[in-house]
């Protein structure tokens, strides 16, 4: 082959190869609890990936609501952005295809750590909407109000924990009847919990997230309660290094903590007065001044979970829309295929907030339902 033609050939190949190479944006929502899993499934699937979130009090990149990451698959960029509402608003969000906070495309990032957008009003930067192509669940469908086709995919068990805040003494198991006790009146005596008379001026009182969470839907589930049925429960007010019942405000049926880990933050600060605050957060949102509880006896580990022995769990679904999990062309197809490389990640690889499928003895076939023997069918 003359000279020509070699030059021509290349110009072909260099044409072609720009021509392939493509830019996607994929818009992801749902689970906080998982969050931390998630973001590390997304970079373990991206070349040179480059991310900014927004920070809260300096949490990191883990506790933010709003995060975007850039890098490459093959010769394609990618932009996927990430708008953390919470399991069941995600789910919600995701069927009936809502257009939610984001931020922008156009978000500079930088190179690993990344870029954190500091701010105590982290909607500041979420300054675009996004159409969601795809949610992170704790939860079954069933265990929401959205009625629209979904493809879920089950791609890592998430186990959570019960919380009481730092220098609780007393209070160091919760059970189903304890759990409806302090959540249902909207507190208790510390002596009900205790058997002790002499603690019968102190009170326990249940703090917990909002609506659109499925770590509440899985507490409300797990303990009997009622996914559907608003329990009685506080957020803790203040911004000091203590708290006492002065500082909580009771919450309507809707309302709570936005975030597992802020809830954590807040029950890390020691009691003035003596109240109890217990609480219920996914296993990556614990903070290490928080004082775990046992549930039923038993102590929270990997092994306890797969087992059987430790049933506070559920599982960490993706769900996807039906022009996503269905798409055959075009940028919806990128997003099938990245999300099928991402689950696949998560379910080997499932991070800090989950555990992996694979290893579970044990199944249940909805939120709160018997743990059954054998792996899910």
């Amino acid at each position: 082959m003359n000279t020509s033609l070699l030059k021509i050939a290349a110009l072909s190949a260099l044409l072609t190869s720009s021509a392939s190479a493509a830019s996607y944006v994929v818009n992801l929502t749902g689970s906080t609890a998982f969050r931390s899993s998630t973001h590390s499934a997304i970079l373990a699937n991206l070349t040179s990936p480059t991310y900014a979130y927004t920070d809260k009090a300096s949490n990191g990149l883990n506790k933010a609501k709003f995060v975007i990451f850039k890098g490459t698959i093959g010769a394609d960029d990618y932009t996927i952005r990430c708008s953390w509402s919470g399991s069941v608003e995600g789910v919600v969000d995701t069927g009936s295809q809502n257009s939610i906070a984001a931020l922008p495309t156009t978000q500079s990032t930088a190179t690993a750590p990344g870029t954190a957008l500091v701010n105590s009003n982290e909607n500041t930067f979420a300054t675009d909407t996004m159409i969601p192509d795809g949610g992170m669940s704790d939860v079954f469908q069933s265990s929401t109000s959205e009625t629209g086709a979904l493809t879920d995919k089950i791609v890592a068990v998430v186990p959570f924990v019960f919380i009481a805040n730092n220098g609780t003494v007393g209070v160091t198991n919760m059970t189903p009847q304890i759990f409806r006790t302090v959540y249902g009146p909207g507190g208790a005596p510390l002596s009900i919990l205790t058997g002790n008379p002499a603690d019968n001026a102190t009170y326990v009182f249940g703090v917990g997230r909002d609506i659109g969470s499925g770590t509440r839907a899985t507490t409300m589930a797990e303990t009997g309660y009622g996914i559907f049925t608003a329990p009685a429960q506080y957020t803790v007010t203040v911004g000091t290094s203590t708290w006492s019942a002065a500082d909580l405000v009771s919450q309507s049926a809707t309302s709570g903590y936005t975030s597992g880990s802020t809830m954590a933050t807040d029950l890390a600060k020691a009691s003035s007065d003596g109240s109890v605050c217990v609480g219920y957060v996914g296993v990556a949102d614990k903070n290490v001044n928080n004082v775990e509880l046992t549930y039923c006896g038993a102590t929270y580990s990997a092994a306890n979970v797969y087992n059987g022995n430790y049933t506070f769990w559920g599982y960490e679904h993706l769900f996807t829309p039906s022009r996503v999990s269905t798409a055959t062309t075009g940028d919806d197809l990128a997003r099938k295929n990245f999300f099928n490389s991402m689950a696949a990640t998560l379910a080997s690889a499932p991070g800090a907030a989950g555990l992996n499928p694979a290893l579970m003895q044990v199944h249940r076939d909805g939120d709160g339902a018997t743990v059954l023997e054998g792996p899910l069918p």
